[in-house]
């Protein structure tokens, strides 16, 4: 294993083991606020990487929601809870909770499916991302370069890698979109 991290390599993974420990100067509360507007770019607004985590979602019905089009793949409906599972965390954490979640937490089970459950689903999500966005708002610049409840990262990069976290599965929901629909045979559309 050593001779793979030789030279730049080496480099690289001990910035990676240190990487969260790095401080990030904030000069003023306009980090917040850009924090807050990559949260609600990702959610519902213009995200730069295309369709929004919510628009996504926005057309899916409970059969699809909860339709595994991909072999070992989660569902749409799995991953809106994981999703927002996380957003919660991160919140949890921001208020001064040491949250380890659980399997059953992390990956949470899903009701039977039925347009009322699909519905709860997508209300606790909007609710979830509302609390994260409160909680965010209730920082002060200097609160980014705190250390999170029981972990060993900052509340600056937990915030990013919650963002990154949601747009990843985003496009898990993409992709699982089109070929629930690609499979059922219906006309689809990129998104």
């Amino acid at each position: 294993m050593s001779d793979l991290l030789a030279g730049p390599a080496a480099e690289v993974a001990e910035a990676s083991r240190t990487l969260d420990l790095v401080k990030v100067p904030m000069s003023d509360s306009k980090e917040i606020t850009r924090l807050l507007d990559q949260f609600a770019r990702a959610y519902d607004g213009d995200a730069w990487v295309g369709t929004p985590v919510r628009a996504l979602v926005d057309d899916v019905d409970a059969r699809l929601a909860a339709a595994h089009p991909v072999a070992g793949a989660h569902s749409i409906w799995d991953l809106v809870a994981h999703i927002t599972y996380w957003l919660d965390a991160a919140a949890r954490r921001l208020a001064g909770q040491v949250v380890d979640p659980q399997d059953d937490e992390d990956w949470p089970p899903n009701p039977p499916p039925s347009d009322t459950a699909w519905v709860a689903t997508l209300a606790a999500f909007q609710a979830s991302h509302d609390r994260l966005l409160a909680a965010i708002r209730r920082l002060g610049p200097e609160d980014l370069d705190g250390a999170v409840p029981g972990k060993t990262y900052s509340v600056y990069v937990l915030l990013h890698g919650v963002l990154q976290h949601t747009l990843y599965h985003a496009g898990q929901i993409g992709l699982l979109r089109r070929a629930a629909r690609e499979s059922s045979g219906a006309a689809s559309r990129p998104g």
